[in-house]
């Protein structure tokens, strides 16, 4: 570090002096003196500018509003419900990782659609989950309250995301397309179909996961599969997915071989799915029509690609599985479902409790022709 050349302080760099500097004589602290004491370490002009910005805050995020009772004269502040604030984000403001954008989420219910397509850079920050509800009311395809392709630096904390109520009762929460990454906090993601559905990548054997997504203390709810995945990298902590379906419940069909299926979480493809001191609990005693009950998936074939593959861990924790007497209960399962130019499936359960419950007493621990692995102990 460069120093002042009559008393070696250290010279300013900042509009705030260091406590060194603050007592040298005021010419030591100028560019004449420290160009003095070393000319090759002079800071170019563009990391001067750049000093500047962040000393003066200029990259900070711009902060606007979401709630129900924005004043006349807010302009673009203040939005009092999700279509505008979304017309506003992507077509107007176009966050970018220089100019960002943090959205305060008061309390109330917020209608409408977040759809973000390749843009980013905005945090969603809610007063908790049962004050601040982003609520989806737009029924057309893909039938999902937020809506993001490809999209980067997306966040969402403490506040809850509803599923719209869809003519087709595929409603879900979240649906991602592609890359991109995503966090979430202190978050409750509801739905009466899929709380969470990423699909949508290339296609190909041995190819890494595209798109990196982080949970922290998150509830994932809803009625036919909590956490559907063909592409990202998930990784949940200290989260709860609970899936309980009721008897006017759609359920998806995972493969040929798999007609309406209730299950907790579900991999295929590129995605790998991580899941640390979580709960997942999955119930089916009240649907009418479930051809079996699984907790953990992997395998079976997405609706945009054709091919198995996926990784699933689950490391501590807590899997339940309930059932009738009438379909099958397993605690998981991993398929090739005859693709055998695919890499094998796999679902590895370290050191995390298991109940199995079916309506006669018979349930298994693992089914399918892929990879299914269980450990006892503490999880590495």
């Amino acid at each position: 570090m460069p120093t002042c050349s009559r008393t070696g302080a250290a010279p300013c760099a900042a509009p705030r002096a260091s406590a060194p500097c603050a007592k040298a004589s005021r010419p030591c602290c100028t560019s004449r003196y420290w160009r003095r004491a070393e000319p090759t370490r002079r800071l170019p002009p563009f990391a001067l500018l750049a000093a500047f910005a962040l000393a003066s805050g200029a990259l900070a995020a711009e902060r606007v509003e979401l709630r129900g009772d924005c004043p006349r004269d807010a302009g673009d502040t203040c939005f009092g419900d999700l279509g505008a604030l979304d017309h506003w984000l992507w077509q107007q403001r176009k966050p970018s990782a220089a100019a960002p954008v943090r959205v305060e989420v008061g309390p109330g219910a917020f209608r409408g659609r977040i759809d973000c397509r390749g843009q980013g850079h905005v945090t969603f920050h809610g007063q908790g989950r049962a004050q601040s509800q982003l609520v989806g009311t737009v029924d057309e395809f893909p039938f999902a309250t937020i809506r993001a392709d490809g999209c980067v630096a997306l966040r969402f904390e403490h506040l809850s995301v509803l599923a719209p109520h869809s003519h087709t009762g595929r409603g879900k929460a979240v649906r991602w397309r592609r890359g991109g990454d995503s966090r979430w906090s202190d978050v409750a993601l509801e739905a009466e179909y899929i709380a969470w559905y990423d699909s949508g990548c290339a296609p190909g054997n041995g190819l890494a996961p595209l798109g990196d997504h982080r949970f922290e203390h998150v509830s994932i709810r809803a009625g036919a599969l909590g956490y559907f995945s063909d592409c990202g990298h998930g990784r949940l902590a200290d989260s709860e997915i609970v899936v309980a379906a009721s008897a006017t419940s759609v359920l998806p069909t995972l493969a040929r071989d798999l007609p309406r299926v209730v299950a907790g979480v579900k991999v295929s493809h590129r995605s790998h799915v991580e899941l640390r001191d979580c709960r997942v609990s999955v119930d089916s005693s009240a649907a009418a029509r479930a051809s079996q009950t699984v907790g953990l998936v992997a395998g079976a074939g997405g609706n945009e690609h054709p091919l198995g593959a996926g990784l699933l861990e689950m490391h501590g924790g807590l899997l339940r599985v309930l059932g009738s007497a009438l379909a099958p209960v397993y605690g998981a399962r991993a398929d090739r479902f005859g693709q055998r130019d695919a890499p094998p499936a796999r679902v590895r359960v370290l050191g995390a409790t298991l109940e199995l419950q079916r309506g006669d007493g018979v349930a298994e621990r693992s089914a399918g022709d892929g990879v299914v692995e269980w450990r006892a102990g503490v999880s590495p």
